[in-house]
């Protein structure tokens, strides 16, 4: 789980070299703000009010990607899923059965 104080420490004092993106997992926008000195300064100053709905987007997707499988389920605004959808090409949700670890008489 990502925390905005966390997220908005690093903005603060690192955010012109990307630092609040890369917590998030935005490595493209982190790379464009750490070789364009955070958007000659323009991207840092829009994260200020970007960045805490970023936060809410992450942990609400991992939410629903680590609970896939168990009995309780997570349950995803559809405004942010829809959101997430536009922003990524593809997703696919792995059953955790694919994560089991092969045995030596399969492997045979």
């Amino acid at each position: 789980m990502k925390l905005k104080t966390d997220a908005y420490l690093l903005h603060t004092f690192f955010g012109i070299f990307g630092a609040g993106r890369f917590y998030v997992g935005d490595i493209k926008l982190g790379l464009f703000s750490l070789f364009s000195l955070g958007g000659f300064g323009l991207f840092w100053l829009c994260d200020f009010f970007l960045l805490s709905r970023r936060v809410e987007q992450v942990n609400a997707i991992n939410e629903a990607i680590f609970s896939y499988g168990n009995t309780s389920h997570a349950s995803i605004h559809s405004d942010l899923l829809t959101e997430f959808k536009r922003s990524h090409t593809s997703i696919s949700i792995i059953p955790s059965e694919a994560f089991k670890p092969e045995t030596q008489e399969s492997i045979s």
